[in-house]
């Protein structure tokens, strides 16, 4: 059947109003973050507009637990190797305090070393330099790998012994009266960097001394950052249960669920 043009203009005619009030709504900004003014066919009306999500970041955990206590909802906190996070609501999940753990520089330098899945090769001053500048180490054995000399190695003899080479003749007249040069080292490094996370924890290093490449091996310990890394969450979690995790009928509080992971 064909359209009349009465027919036509009477289906256009509300598209066209439509368009129009389309074009003629418009939100401006107040003062007040909390609402906006909406204009449309020259009608002005105040809308309220509902906040952001939360996402506040805290400096240390005392604070985070501080807020928590302000909690009235369904608090819930998770913590894992880079951050800890308080949901303060676990029933819609959107408003969050974060705690973000920052990694020290000789954390980051052993995970370094570490994910290369075999022992790194360094040369004698790149050692020092590691054990010096980021490890910390005590000058004693920093300035027993200062004595070694690999010009030596070369032309003397050598046995192969456990985790390293003798060192000859001419190596050992050098460092006469000094320690033999160790198989393992033991450093003292901080996992993170922030106010109370500051705890220094021993890394076992196991050295290999490969003369004919003048060069030293080095790995830390299988596992063990992980299970240090573990261990300073677990002292997280223990803080955090002493703090929150009972009911305080006092303060009309609840025991708040703290959980290993990530949200």
């Amino acid at each position: 059947m064909e359209l009349t043009e009465g027919a036509i203009k009477a289906i256009q005619a509300p598209v066209r109003e439509a368009e129009q009030l389309t074009k003629a709504v418009a939100f401006i900004d107040t003062p007040d973050p909390r609402s906006k003014l909406l204009v449309q066919s020259g009608k002005h009306e105040l809308f309220s507009v509902p906040p952001p999500c939360r996402k506040h970041f805290v400096q240390s955990l005392e604070d985070l637990i501080t807020y928590a206590r302000t909690c009235q909802a369904d608090p819930v906190i998770w913590h894992g190797g880079g951050a800890v996070t308080l949901i303060l609501d676990d029933s819609d999940r959107r408003d969050l305090v974060v705690f973000t753990l920052s990694w020290s520089a000789p954390w980051n330098k052993l995970r370094q070393i570490e994910d290369q899945d075999a022992p790194v090769a360094f040369t004698q001053k790149e050692l020092i330099r590691l054990l010096r500048f980021y490890l910390k180490a005590n000058e004693v054995l920093i300035t027993a790998f200062r004595r070694l000399s690999f010009q030596a190695i070369i032309g003397g003899a050598g046995d192969v012994g456990k985790s390293r080479e003798s060192l000859g003749r001419t190596i050992e007249a050098e460092v006469q009266g000094a320690a033999d040069l160790p198989e393992e080292i033991v450093v003292r490094v901080p996992i993170y960097t922030n106010t109370g996370e500051r705890e220094e924890y021993p890394v076992r290093l196991l050295l290999e001394y490969d003369g004919q490449a003048q060069r030293i091996l080095l790995l830390p310990e299988p596992g063990a950052l992980d299970q240090l890394q573990e261990q300073h969450q677990a002292d997280i979690h223990s803080r955090l249960s002493a703090a929150l995790g009972e009911d305080d009928p006092q303060d009309n509080a609840k025991a708040v669920p703290i959980y290993f992971g990530k949200p």
